[in-house]
This record gives structure tokens, sequence and C-alpha cells, in this order.
């Protein structure tokens, strides 16, 4: 589970990448792209997920199968993607994202 927070409504939408046929994936393959959207003023989003942590400084989440096993872990790389250990969700670990738009695609490795 993804959870997405800004100041303001968000919704998301998870969308695989036609590339990605999985389980297994290569180090650095884009698996999908997660579009956020934030309304109102907002100047971050911060996106944690269930069992996410962070090592050497990099944060990443499991992607599990149909019995909740954790298969891979993904994560989300780019300018303004700041890797957290803890983003305020919950204790989790994830990602902040500065920025201000109101539509966001975030691609997943």
């Amino acid at each position: 589970a993804v959870t997405i927070a800004a100041q303001n409504t968000t919704s998301a939408n998870w969308s695989q990448d036609p590339g990605f046929t999985g389980p297994a994936v290569a180090a650095g393959q884009k698996v999908g792209t997660l579009s956020i959207t934030a309304t109102g003023p907002h100047n971050s989003v911060s996106i944690a997920g269930k069992g996410a942590s962070v090592s050497g400084g990099v944060a990443t989440v499991p992607f599990v199968d149909g019995q909740g096993q954790p298969v891979f872990r993904g994560r989300i790389q780019g300018a303004n993607i700041n890797d957290q250990a803890n983003t305020g969700i919950d204790g989790l670990a994830g990602w902040r994202v500065a920025s201000s738009q109101e539509t966001l695609n975030v691609p997943v490795t």
C-alpha cells in the first residue's frame, strides 16, 4: 500500500509500464508511473509505502505478490525528489517531491 500526502486533496493512479512484464525486474528498469494530483497551493508531495525503508540513503518500497510477499523493491528517482527516512506519514520511509504542480507523473524503477 502506498500513501500520498500534500497540504490539500490528493489522489493517485498507478499505470504499469508496457515494457515491464514481471515478476523479475532488472536494475533501473521502469516498472510504472505514479500519477499524482494535489489540488490547491502546496510546495511538495510526500509518498510513503508500507514496508518502505532506506538503505545507503536510498528509499525503496516493496512490490508484493497476491499473497502479500515481497517480489522486488522499487524506487523513485529524479530531479527534486528526495529520499526520506521519515516522510511524516505514519513514520514511514519514502520520498518528498518538491513541486507546486497540481499534477505529477513520477516514474518508478
